[in-house]
């Protein structure tokens, strides 16, 4: 592991210097740490080594070295582990995405001994190694159309919010209105923060946090998808369709998270926190508070990293205030298990069925636009606090530089006002 610690920090140290272009320099240093995590996670954790059958191992060592080299490559990008469970040796988590719940020809009969997650003995015969993948079923030329159309698509869209966004967004009017650091404060200032045109600000704040943010890195996952399955490296089982999980399953903020967003760091990130909490500390599995404890962990290594990012691309600037917005997602997720588990009760003594279609189509709907107005608070709540944090850290940094003496102004230079004392537009990015 730490042989692929020096190349990768290297790689992660020099990522600004990759391209011209900013969001691919920061999506570059962000895949280096994900990556690192994935690998960490499937030497550390998983403790993976090829499982090479015996009819390969009786063609001679050439034919073992090979398979064992191929199956190490197949490990490299493998983000859901559906190559290295241990179904190679009749047995896998429960808790993969393949095995939610033992079936009625799986047993568990032990934890592991860094997770506590159950383990299940397959009593079906053993599959060979990389059978497991995707369920698309997908062939090679729908698969290649599917992710070339689907990128296409994707870049257009980008391209098209891009000008709206330059050209007709109503916030270019008058951007420097919606730097105000007052804007932070969405409470303190009611009723008056509810006038449409800070709520539309707030709404195409999180439209292109949460939305162009997926459509640009699920076209970047689509590119590679051509790439690795049209040239032959890997098979269209070994891809999914797409990087995130359905946007439709985010009606809460812990689904969102869970089920949409973290989809892809799930395994890597809470496995290393279950070596932790249940490996070393004891923690229970299962029990309310161990979750709490260690989903909060998670969002503190995801912020974590957010912050390693940011310094490394921008380190004159705040990199704080990203960590902080991530460990505070726990505060709705707490709050949604507290209600929930009142509504449920409360469902119950009002004699709702749990099949009432019509009620869980409200609590759908109820809970996505729960979601979004979380967002549409915190998102901006974040951004101008990162603002603040940024002019306070450059006024610390310069104050000897952009004193009155030096420029005969006002001389703050920062903070939405030149020397001059004219605006200007202050930077963020969504």
């Amino acid at each position: 592991m730490f042989l692929l610690v020096i190349p990768v920090g290297y790689a992660f140290l020099h990522s600004g210097d990759i391209a011209p272009n900013y969001t691919v320099c920061d999506t570059f240093a962000r895949f280096s740490y994900i990556w690192l995590a994935h690998m960490s996670f499937e030497l550390c954790v998983l403790e993976y080594s090829p499982v090479v059958s015996g009819a390969v191992t009786e063609k001679g060592k050439w034919a073992e070295g090979k398979e064992r080299v191929r199956q190490a490559y197949k490990v490299l990008f493998d983000r859901n582990h559906t190559q290295v469970l241990e179904a190679r040796a009749q047995t896998t988590r429960a808790d993969s995405p393949l095995e939610a719940e033992p079936t009625l020809e799986q047993n568990i009969v032990v934890t592991d001994k860094k997770t506590d997650e159950p383990i299940v003995v397959n009593k079906q015969s053993a599959k060979s190694p990389h059978q497991e993948g995707y369920a698309h079923g997908q062939t090679y030329w729908q698969f290649v159309r599917y992710h070339a159309l689907k990128a296409a698509l994707l870049f257009a869209a980008q391209a098209a919010y891009s000008t709206y966004e330059e050209l007709y967004s109503p916030l270019r009017i008058n951007p420097s209105y919606f730097t105000d650091p007052n804007f932070a404060f969405f409470f303190r200032r009611f009723p008056k923060s509810l006038h449409y045109e800070e709520l539309y600000y707030r709404f195409e704040t999180i439209l292109n946090w949460n939305i162009v943010s997926m459509w640009l890195y699920e076209s970047y996952h689509s590119v590679f998808a051509l790439l690795f399955v049209g040239l032959g490296f890997d098979r269209p089982e070994e891809w999914s369709k797409s990087l995130f999980g359905p946007l439709s399953e985010a009606w809460s903020v812990r689904r969102y998270w869970g089920k949409h967003w973290h989809n892809y760091i799930y395994h890597s990130f809470s496995g290393h926190v279950k070596v932790v909490t249940r490996g070393w500390l004891g923690f229970p599995r299962g029990a309310l508070g161990p979750r709490l404890v260690e989903n909060t962990l998670v969002f503190l290594l995801s912020g974590l990293m957010h912050s390693l990012v940011r310094w490394q691309q921008d380190p004159e600037t705040d990199y704080w205030a990203i960590s902080l917005w991530y460990v505070g997602q726990m505060l709705p997720i707490i709050l949604e298990t507290l209600l929930v588990s009142v509504w449920r009760n409360l469902r119950l003594r009002l004699g709702i069925e749990k099949d009432n279609k019509l009620v869980d189509r409200l609590e759908f709907w109820f809970g996505h636009a729960w979601t979004t107005a979380w967002f549409m608070w915190s998102v901006p709540k974040y951004i101008h606090t990162r603002l603040q944090w940024t002019d306070a850290r450059l006024q610390k940094k310069y104050a000897a530089e952009w004193s009155d003496d030096d420029f005969g102004g006002n001389g703050t230079g920062i903070g939405g006002v030149d020397v001059d004392g004219a605006n200007v537009d202050t930077d963020y990015d969504g």
